[in-house]
């Protein structure tokens, strides 16, 4: 497929209520989703991803953990037992010692080959929501979260939305930056462990430079303006001039059923 350069968000402000929205995105009206997807990354970037994860389980905020299974013959770059992209085994493992129990984490099998068919994607953040997404209409789940690194996190629920606005409109998607921070000058590889540099700037960069391309394809995501028309449908004006003086509660510390 042919790879463009685009221009994801042309306007400035949208792309600074973006990237604060995903930041501190609130939980659900009824504090509680179905499930939530946890979008992989390098071991350099795992544990914010986990933690959030397990926090949001041991909250009662999600129900489901879910985990996309790698494709076969995933280039590891490493150890089997330690490697830099780890697998659905070693994150499960992980969720065990933070205090998930083993039946609320779930496999998202990839029906995708080894890397090289050139009819499949290798997994990655399009294929990996796109088959959440369609996990969550075949379950009938109504709200879900992703959740992913911090640098991750605008175009995991980009890809996410994109793909329930095409096949599951009624969808909510909820964003869950993971925690806490990492240093930003630490050396790590990013994206599949092919990008080298530091957080700040190899890995940023490479996370811009995916959002600003499209391949042709169905996985292609949607520019920013249609993901911000989306959070307005999901968080529809809840009061007018006359009556927005009066405290409305928000939904960032609701209660779990």
């Amino acid at each position: 497929m042919p790879k463009t350069t685009i221009e994801w968000c042309k306007n400035p402000k949208d792309l600074f209520r973006l990237t604060n929205f995903v930041q501190n995105d609130i939980d659900p009206p009824n504090g509680y989703a179905s499930a939530a997807e946890l979008l992989g990354h390098t071991k350099f970037f795992e544990h914010p991803i986990l933690n959030a994860g397990a926090s949001l389980f041991r909250k009662r905020r999600a129900g489901i953990l879910c985990l996309c299974e790698l494709a076969h013959g995933y280039p590891h770059n490493g150890p089997v037992d330690d490697p830099i992209y780890p697998d659905f085994g070693i994150w499960k493992k992980k969720l065990r010692v933070m205090g998930v129990f083993e039946e609320n984490i779930f496999p998202i099998r990839s029906p995708y080959p080894k890397p090289g068919d050139e009819k499949f994607p290798i997994s990655n953040t399009a294929t990996e929501t796109h088959l959440f997404v369609r996990l969550a209409k075949q379950m009938g789940w109504k709200a879900v979260y992703v959740v992913a690194h911090p640098i991750h996190i605008l175009r995991a629920f980009t890809c996410a939305v994109s793909f329930a606005i095409r096949d599951y409109p009624e969808l909510k998607i909820y964003a869950k930056a993971g925690y806490p921070a990492q240093s930003w000058g630490q050396a790590v590889l990013a994206n599949q462990g092919i990008v080298t540099g530091t957080r700040l700037d190899g890995a940023m960069d490479a996370e811009y430079e995916r959002l600003n391309t499209h391949w042709g394809n169905e996985y292609d995501h949607v520019m920013a303006e249609e993901v911000l028309e989306y959070v307005r449908r999901r968080d529809p004006i809840s009061c007018n001039r006359e009556n927005c003086s009066t405290p409305h509660n928000d939904h960032s510390h609701g209660e779990p059923f």
